[in-house]
């Protein structure tokens, strides 16, 4: 009696689950029939275990410096940038003793450098300066120097490269250089000089001044609505930022004669600047530095002029200052075709 009624329970609870769904669906049966292929669950355990617990050194991340320099009459000069470049070096856990560490130079690692690397020249290590520094006993970063020390010899279009590796000045145990952060790329781009300017600034220009098809542009862009006034009804006056930019921009590139200021007078007039033009491609020359003593008075423009006409889509005029060497007021700016 007790065996029928096991078998009658069990052939309801079969038929109550067979028939059992809720709301999603119907409960399905699973194969159990499936085997696990040994070759695929196979795993080869080493007979050792190589943890590598070393305390590294390191820097902070991919590091690439871009400077740019003008070369003229055996000067160098950075004109973005710094001749002095610092970076931090890192330990991951401090020690109880100091550590010496330095940069140098490596042209192997060329072969990982992200940028373009095409023609650019070694730069000769009298040039430049990396002392070797102390991280201090608990200390987690210190500071390391590269500096430019005969910038003055770097000459050569299209510039220079200088690749460098972290390295320990004496080896310690337990202690190692990181493989991923050890590596710092200088690169010196050299814009192309021309001298193409004529200093005397007050002498009138030959041709056709023009700035209603010009976009100005600069990284103070307040009031540049001013610089297409007419004059002698100024609206007001732009001032560039200290070591500030203005580019003239044409839709496209013409022969350009030279450039028609409108100025303040007396600590106010525009007394220099650095000239460059940048052509459809992206390229940037200097065209010259140009500088005056002169005073122009009130409404009397004053002429940057162009030794040779040049064709150019832009104009742009960099580290512009009074003769005083303080922020010049300009009222309009034209360039002459």
């Amino acid at each position: 009696m007790k065996n029928l009624i096991l078998t009658l329970w069990v052939i309801a609870f079969a038929v109550v689950f067979h028939a059992c769904e809720d709301e999603r669906g119907e409960v399905v049966s699973q194969d159990w029939t499936w085997q696990i292929d040994p070759d695929y669950v196979l795993v080869e355990m080493p007979d050792e275990f190589h943890y590598d617990a070393s305390n590294v050194v390191y820097l902070k991340g991919y590091i690439s410096v871009n400077l740019t320099g003008i070369h003229s009459n055996g000067t160098t000069e950075i004109v973005e940038g710094s001749d002095v470049m610092k970076f931090n070096v890192y330990i991951r856990e401090p020690l109880d003793k100091d550590i010496k560490v330095r940069l140098v130079e490596d042209q192997r690692l060329l072969e990982e450098y992200e940028g373009d690397a095409e023609g650019y020249k070694q730069v000769p290590p009298e040039v430049y300066s990396i002392p070797e520094v102390t991280l201090p006993a608990g200390e987690k970063m210190v500071e390391i120097s590269v500096t430019l020390t005969g910038k003055d010899r770097l000459g050569e279009l299209p510039g220079y490269l200088l690749p460098l590796r972290l390295e320990l000045c004496n080896p310690i145990d337990g202690v190692r250089i990181t493989e991923q952060y050890y590596r710092i790329f200088v690169k010196m781009n050299l814009i192309p000089v021309d001298e193409n300017i004529i200093l005397e600034c007050t002498k009138i220009v030959e041709g056709t001044g023009f700035n209603d098809i010009i976009t100005f542009d600069s990284d103070k862009p307040e009031g540049l609505e001013s610089l297409k006034d007419e004059i002698p009804a100024f609206m007001g006056a732009w001032s560039p930022n200290n070591d500030g930019y203005l580019s003239m921009t044409l839709p496209e590139s013409e022969f350009i004669k030279g450039i028609c200021i409108y100025t303040g007078t007396g600590n106010k007039q525009f007394g220099k600047s650095k000239v460059y033009t940048i052509g459809e491609d992206g390229t940037k020359v200097l065209q010259g530095t140009f500088a005056t003593e002169a005073t122009v008075p009130l409404f009397t423009p004053l002429y940057i002029q162009f030794v040779n006409p040049v064709k150019t889509k832009t104009v742009r005029l960099e580290k512009m200052a009074s003769k005083k060497g303080t922020i010049p007021e300009l009222y309009e700016v034209q360039l002459l075709r």
